[in-house]
């Protein structure tokens, strides 16, 4: 099974080679779109995945969609979005996420900015897919920082008639 490393979500051991651990913990907006791919053989079981709220220690089992890539290989997708606000890890087969928030303040989520990445086609990777049945799907990352705005400052006036 492949977690693919475009799937927002750090799990233990990385998937990505160039990976470094790090006490980080992860945060989302209520309405980020938080995309699990997960690729595996025909011949793998379907995965079993749980959303865990740590706050509340229930854990909810996700119910996948599928779809087949080609004769050998099988594409296991879930949006994760809207949870309540609190702290999360997700369950995959067993291999548990790193931690992440859920918030809806604003004061929060203004220190950070929300990238979403997809490709033309599904041609440039086998650890992602990105066009399913077609329709384009996308990655949502939300990272620390903003955009600098060189000094520009937009000034907006308004005038009655």
């Amino acid at each position: 099974m492949i977690i693919s490393p475009f799937t927002p979500l750090f799990f233990s051991p990385s998937t990505d080679k160039f990976g470094a651990k790090s006490k980080y913990v992860q945060l989302f907006a209520r309405t980020d779109r938080i995309f699990v791919e997960l690729i595996l053989t025909a011949k793998e079981q379907e995965p079993i995945v749980y959303i865990n709220n740590l706050l509340s220690n229930i854990s909810t089992p996700v119910s996948l969609s599928s779809w087949k890539m080609n004769d050998d290989k099988i594409l296991y997708f879930y949006n994760i979005s809207l949870l309540p606000c609190g702290y999360y890890t997700v369950t995959v087969n067993g291999n548990t996420s790193e931690i992440f928030k859920v918030t809806d303040d604003e004061c929060e989520l203004s220190e950070t900015s929300l990238i979403q990445y997809s490709m033309k086609d599904n041609k440039q990777r086998l650890d992602a897919v990105w066009w399913i049945d077609g329709m384009q799907y996308f990655f949502d990352f939300r990272v620390p920082g903003g955009f600098k705005d060189n000094g520009w400052t937009s000034v907006w006036i308004m005038s009655s008639s």
